[in-house]
């Protein structure tokens, strides 16, 4: 796991903090703190899925602190896409996972070795969509066969958080890797979803976010639901002594008070060797006026 700055950088709270914003824009305004308004140099930011939290949300809010420069939000297909992109020197930072850059630091240190926590933005929660009645009804029945097949599970495309985030996941809890992948578009896999293709369907977003469109169609259906996810071998995990999971129970927002009990991580901003030393001395000067 990546070495991390002390003070927290939670963008959630910067959305509903404005004061915060503007003492944000003070200090970038000083004379010695990065490059001059006038200059407004363009950095490039790999963000995420366009219409996901991370593009819509934290990188608008970004581009807004970041007053000394534009800020290029490049839409991706999440978080391991935006990790390799980094390496690549095709962008200077990126939005990631803890989980998935745990994940691959640990497979391909020689890679992703030398990257480094800028700041960790929010939570990110594990959802899993389940039809109410259908053959799998729990986190545990994944692990199970379904008649004569394997449960399946939509975990996203390959470039995604979710899809990492499973194969972490598979690795604490072994079973788990018993489940047959399905990796369509979110849409499309509730879609499949209703029809009885597949069992469930996963992804990691803000507990926060009423607007993530797969959250709010499976508060719109009756027949769709959400697993609980309490294996305790996903609680308090660490990856070189930083906390990757632990397990929460979280509000549903827009659910009028129904609780889930599941996994969450973070959501993090992470820099390469080459990413400009101004901007990330901006990104941990945010940090240390929260």
């Amino acid at each position: 796991m990546p070495r991390s700055i002390q003070s927290p950088f939670l963008l959630a709270a910067w959305l509903l903090m404005p004061a915060l914003v503007f003492a944000l824009g003070c200090q970038s305004n000083r004379a010695d703190s990065g490059p001059s308004a006038a200059a407004k140099p363009t950095v490039t930011l790999a963000s995420g899925i366009a219409g996901g939290t991370y593009h819509e949300r934290y990188a608008v809010n970004i581009d807004e602190i970041l007053v000394p420069w534009d800020v290029e939000a490049r839409s991706t297909g999440g978080s391991t896409e935006n990790l390799d992109l980094l390496v690549a020197g095709e962008v200077d930072f990126a939005l990631a996972q803890a989980d998935v850059l745990a994940s691959r630091m640990e497979e391909e240190p020689d890679v992703f070795g030398d990257l480094v926590v800028a700041g960790t933005i929010a939570d990110e929660c594990l959802f899993i969509a389940r039809w109410v009645g259908g053959p799998v009804d729990s986190f545990d029945d994944l692990s199970n066969d379904v008649g004569e097949r394997e449960a399946v599970i939509n975990v996203g495309t390959s470039e995604s958080g979710m899809a990492e985030t499973w194969n972490y996941i598979s690795s604490l809890v072994p079973e788990q890797a018993n489940a047959e992948i399905d990796q369509s578009d979110g849409a499309l896999a509730l879609i499949k979803l209703q029809h009885g293709e597949v069992d469930a369907v996963a992804w990691m977003t803000d507990p926060r976010n009423g607007d993530h469109v797969l959250l709010q169609t499976v508060l719109a259906d009756d027949d769709l639901a959400f697993m609980t996810v309490n294996d305790p071998r996903l609680d308090d995990v660490l990856s070189e002594g930083t906390e990757v999971y632990d397990l929460q129970t979280i509000e549903v927002v827009g659910a009028d008070g129904v609780e889930i009990e599941t996994l969450c991580t973070s959501a993090l901003i992470v820099v390469g060797p080459d990413t400009s030393p101004e901007l990330v001395r901006e990104i941990r000067a945010a940090a240390a006026i929260r």
